[in-house]
């Protein structure tokens, strides 16, 4: 079933009577209020049901009489005096110049107009509340979001720092045992028959042959293996970065500076410094002649000289 409808703004259409908000009655000549389809939404209008039919083609030829100005139906008479036919326009068609009729409403037509006016009102502040809520939900979420962000900031922080945790123990480890290696290490204590190590838990007695220069062998009763442990941390880069990490690994700062490689004048002023045990010596030249073939005794002694030379200067900037 189709609707001829007048609209309170003088537009007119057809549409289907269901668009209705309530139930149509013929009988009365009232405004209804009218959700009228538009750019895919429905709006609500009020307008008056002008005619009915289930021909919507002969609705829609009533309609664009109404539009030239002309009544749907051809009159019998002329018009009585101060009477004229009154022009309307299509659906939403908007022109500011074209007149008006004005009618006054009887009394039921305003009550019922009113009715309509209300119901658009509630309707209009329902979609009001409805955008307050929709924008506080959406400040909330907004909220949540942040919070979300600075807890997982602060959670990949965190992983950062354990992540990182065993090589930061593995290094305190390596520098405990460091320490801890040149705390023992003692002081010399003379030259004995059977030549002791002075360099602590670092060298073991063992009787070794090691090789000379000319390629013969020595058999020295007395030979120091250093520990493994003091191999792995050394620099194996070079032969003299070789030789500084084993003495810093087998010795203190403090011995290494009261001690020379042949114990003969070992600066300017002609001072004398005890020389290092010999077997102490041999064993650290095998060592780095283990690991660089290509290099000699003399050249291995001199790093070892060096390196003593070296912490005779830093002990001595420290005491003074």
């Amino acid at each position: 079933m189709y609707g001829l409808y007048e609209f309170s703004n003088d537009t007119i259409e057809v549409g289907r009577l269901h668009l209705i908000e309530g139930e149509y009655d013929p009988e009365l000549e009232k405004e209804y209020l009218v959700w009228w389809p538009q750019n895919g939404k429905k709006m609500a209008w009020t307008a008056k049901v002008l005619s009915t039919g289930d021909d919507k083609g002969a609705l829609l030829k009533m309609r664009n009489r109404l539009v030239e100005g002309k009544e749907p139906f051809e009159q019998s008479g002329p018009m009585g005096k101060g009477k004229r036919a009154k022009k309307r326009r299509p659906f939403l068609e908007e022109d500011d110049d074209v007149e008006q009729s004005e009618e006054r409403p009887s009394k039921k037509s305003r009550l019922e107009s009113s009715s309509s006016t209300d119901i658009i009102q509630k309707y209009k502040d329902l979609q009001k509340a409805q955008e307050v809520n929709e924008k506080s939900y959406l400040r909330t979420l907004e909220e949540r979001v942040a919070a979300l962000e600075r807890e997982n900031d602060s959670l990949r922080n965190a992983l950062s720092i354990i992540e990182g945790l065993p090589r930061m123990i593995s290094s305190m480890q390596q520098l405990t045992e460091q320490h801890s290696d040149r705390e023992r290490k003692p002081e010399e204590e003379g030259t004995s028959t059977a030549h002791t190590s002075t360099a602590g838990p670092s060298l073991q007695c063992s009787t070794t042959h090691l090789p000379l220069e000319d390629g013969g062998i020595s058999t020295d009763a007395v030979c120091l293996d250093i520990k493994q442990a003091i191999k792995d941390r050394c620099n194996k880069a070079t032969a003299a970065k070789y030789t500084n990490d084993l003495m810093h690994g087998l010795y203190t700062t403090a011995f290494m500076a009261a001690h020379s490689v042949t114990g003969l004048g070992a600066s300017s002023r002609g001072e004398t410094r005890p020389s290092l045990p010999s077997a102490e010596l041999t064993k650290i030249v095998c060592e780095v002649k283990s690991v660089f073939k290509e290099k000699t005794e003399a050249e291995i002694k001199g790093y070892i000289r060096q390196k003593l030379t070296n912490s005779a200067k830093i002990l001595k900037r420290k005491t003074f």
